[in-house]
């Protein structure tokens, strides 16, 4: 068996330091992006404003030397920076108007005008290369607020506009007929258009019906000509091809695509094809043959125009391919004991923004040459965080029962004295295609590891087999399997903790959100180890999730079609509550449209009925993740006052 990787850290203190609300301050950092000539740098931070209840983001400017300073001042948010080709404007979406806008202000700062207005947010928007023009992502249709709807019907047709600088109105360029993303998951941004480097054609990913799940599964490519307003449409080799970019000479055009078959696994390439047409040409695979879809993967070409460049998670970290144009294997590129995201290259490819981070130090931006990937930090706005001692994190392996390493992340309590045992906290990831990876322990969460590390606690953070960034077949390992397989992966980490005398086996607890809050239910119906379950957003009821969610296709994905009597009622935790006897906290948000409330209802109901230690929170006005920074404190204090009562001082009952 393999474990502990790293040497342990002790450090002693006497004040409580890591509270939900001190987690609370740590900020996190995105979009780094290029002046044109390099010499100025903007990035994005994002933080918790407690008093207004909302999380806000900021742009800030930084010099060569690194001197950091907020950039657009104001009480509302402002997000995706970007410069115009000839470096004099800046421009931002910000919802200072009451929605998300489009506003410029000169590159050297001033006043900030806006360039789009109405009730129809901007979700994403591009330069054109003469500086001219601007090319966006906005619906094309009011609210329909109070007003009834046809099911699998769209309310807001995404299109393309264009605009001119100078502030005429916003032309739609794309017909109704075409549907574009110009918001991942969760608000993500998705890069799916790109200029030609002659300004003089617009390629574009799109859809043929509307809906989140036709954005994921089944995007097309076609090529807008600007003066005439002609779209050639090109057939789909496969069901999937986005995040189109154009190479630095225009000829060619790399996208990313899915397998044969597009599914919840999502399987993902690179491919490049003539911006005149023709069969596509498919680049070598990655390791992890896809990223788990958040935010831009897919980053453009390199400097000499011979590469394409993408992004994706590598077991508990991220790293960086260049894939050759002519099918050779990637280059892959990384950074030892950092975690990286938020990517981007400089206009002439040369350097890279990235957000950096590890479990013991905060993001915070860098700069980097893009060959030699030697860092340089140019932010420091987490620095009093790290005044606060920072619990030590490893990553660990075991052996699940039948043979198979699994991976995982280990956060030890402050003040962790070798040879003494700990009570344990299991956290269950989502998905189940995420996974946990080396990000800081001190980024708030429902789950919040650094305040459990400060009251004691050891946290394990698994990745079982289903989680991205351990290659295709790892990531498919969960088809037809959901509390199979992966459950005897997390137990088997829980047994390697107690086997080398570091965890208490009568002092344990299981957490987790979304399909982590499936597990926890499932745990909970399979064995009575455990003191204490924190169940988040969680299934329970596998039938009534394919009939009720936003996304059922990642039911039939998982467990095929559902019949009588077959996995959907085999794997569901409700089926089994009579076998539960942990105590079970269930935490669910009124808006939630992915795992919707009622599966909450159902599992605490039918605990409830049998005589069960069951309580269930509702968050009113919050979806599938907290949206609201104070439903997200109390969501935090809720889980270490429960594990507190039932964990941390067990004495062999409930009561």
């Amino acid at each position: 068996m393999k474990m502990f990787l790293g040497l342990l850290w002790v450090c002693a203190v006497s004040a409580q330091t890591w509270t939900p609300t001190e987690m609370m301050r740590t900020k996190n950092v995105t979009d780094v992006v290029f002046s044109p000539d390099n010499q100025t740098v903007l990035f994005v931070a994002s933080s918790v404003d407690l008093e207004k209840n909302i999380y806000k983001s900021q742009i800030y400017r930084a010099g060569a030397e690194g001197a950091s300073e907020v950039f657009t001042p104001s009480d509302s948010s402002a997000s995706q920076p970007k410069f115009s080709p000839d470096g004099k404007w800046v421009a931002f979406i910000s919802a200072r108007s009451g929605t998300r806008q489009l506003y410029v202000i000169a590159a050297n700062g001033g006043e900030a005008r806006a360039l789009t207005q109405g009730k129809n947010p901007v979700q994403t928007y591009n330069w054109s290369p003469d500086s001219l023009q601007i090319a966006l992502i906005m619906n094309d249709r009011e609210s329909f607020e109070n007003m009834p709807i046809e099911c699998g019907k769209d309310t807001a047709l995404n299109r393309l506009w264009i605009l001119d600088l100078e502030g005429n109105e916003p032309r739609a360029v794309t017909p109704q007929s075409y549907y574009l993303r110009g918001l991942g998951d969760f608000g993500n941004r998705s890069e799916e258009f790109d200029w030609s480097p002659d300004g003089k054609s617009i390629v574009f990913a799109y859809t043929k019906a509307s809906g989140l799940e036709n954005y994921h599964m089944t995007s097309s490519l076609a090529l807008l000509d600007v003066a005439s307003g002609q779209i050639d449409a090109w057939p789909n080799v496969v069901p999937f091809e986005g995040l189109p970019k154009f190479s630095p000479d225009g000829e060619w055009i790399s996208f990313v695509t899915s397998g044969t078959e597009s599914t919840y696994f999502y399987s993902r390439y690179l491919a490049i094809r003539s911006r005149h047409g023709g069969a596509p040409k498919w680049l070598a695979p990655t390791y992890n043959e896809g990223p788990f879809l958040k935010g831009t993967n897919h980053l453009g070409w390199s400097q000499d125009g011979t590469s394409v460049i993408f992004l994706e998670p590598k077991k508990t970290g991220m790293h960086l391919c260049y894939l050759p144009i002519d099918g050779s294997a990637p280059t892959e590129k990384s950074i030892p004991g950092r975690y990286f995201e938020a990517f981007s290259l400089s206009p002439d490819r040369s350097l890279v923004g990235i957000s950096v981070q590890n479990s013991s130090l905060p993001p915070e931006a860098y700069v980097a040459d893009a060959e030699t990937f030697q860092l340089k930090q140019i932010s420091h706005l987490n620095d009093p965080i790290l005044a606060n001692p920072i619990p030590q994190t490893e990553v660990i392996r075991w052996t699940s029962t039948d043979g198979q390493e699994i991976e995982g992340i280990v956060t030890y309590p402050i003040n962790y004295e070798a040879g003494k045992q700990y009570p344990l906290l299991l956290v269950i990831h989502g998905g189940p295609m995420a996974s946990f990876r080396e990000t800081f322990v001190g980024l708030h969460f429902v789950y919040p590891t650094a305040a459990f590390a400060e009251q004691g606690y050891i946290v394990l953070c698994p990745n079982p087999r289903g989680s991205t960034g351990y290659g295709r077949e790892f990531r498919e390992a969960n088809r037809r399997d959901w509390g199979g397989m992966d459950y005897q992966d997390l137990m088997a980490g829980v047994d390697a903790l107690i086997a080398q005398g570091i965890a208490d086996p009568s002092r344990m607890g299981v957490m987790g959100w979304s399909y982590g809050g499936y597990m926890t239910g499932w745990v909970i119906t399979q064995t009575n180890r455990f003191q204490a379950a924190s169940m988040g957003a969680g299934l329970s009821n596998h039938l009534t999730m394919l009939g009720t969610c936003d996304i059922p296709k990642l039911m039939s994905d998982y467990f095929g079609e559902w019949k009588a009597g077959g996995l959907y009622e085999e794997r569901s935790p409700l089926y089994f509550a009579d076998r539960v006897n942990t105590p079970c906290l269930i935490q669910h948000g009124t808006g939630d449209l992915r795992v919707p409330i009622g599966q909450s209802y159902e599992f605490y109901r039918a605990l409830v009925r049998k005589g069960k230690d069951a309580v269930l929170m509702i968050y009113p006005d919050t979806a599938h993740y907290f949206e609201k920074p104070k439903m997200e404190l109390l969501g935090m204090e809720k889980n270490l006052e429960w594990f507190g009562r039932y964990v941390k001082g067990y004495n062999g009952s409930h009561e």
